[in-house]
């Protein structure tokens, strides 16, 4: 028997330091989620103002 394993990579970002731009919120977070899944396994990324 062949098991399946599932994984996610998540991206978030916080409107309390992006503000509530739904462009920026989604290139922040879908930048997050790249890095995220670039780490590889089942990481999380957070964005924060730099």
């Amino acid at each position: 028997m062949m098991g399946v394993q599932c994984s996610a990579s998540v991206g978030w970002v916080s409107v309390a330091e992006l503000g509530y731009d739904a462009d920026v919120l989604l290139a922040a977070a879908c930048d997050a989620a790249a890095a995220a899944s670039a780490a590889g396994g089942d990481p999380w990324e957070r964005v924060g103002v730099a």
